[in-house]
């Protein structure tokens, strides 16, 4: 037991693997985060290329900080 009489038990944080379904701004978002907190992720999209869903991701000012961050390339 370590000096004061307190016992720590340490547990190693478990890796785990997710599927993200869907990469909208919504999806790669969360996909990021998942990855970043140290888990496997699948990203699963229905589409073979990236493609504009109307006016919502078109790299808008508020996308151009999670594309950045995940390293996308056109």
């Amino acid at each position: 037991m370590p000096p004061g009489g307190t016992r720590v038990n340490t547990v190693p944080p478990r890796r785990g693997r997710v599927a993200v379904v869907g990469a909208g701004p919504a999806g790669m978002a969360t996909a990021l985060s998942v990855h970043q907190a140290g888990h496997d992720v699948t990203l699963l999209e229905r589409y073979p290329q990236a493609r504009p869903a109307g006016n919502i991701l078109n790299q808008s000012p508020s996308a151009a900080p999670v594309s950045s961050t995940a390293k996308v390339i056109e």
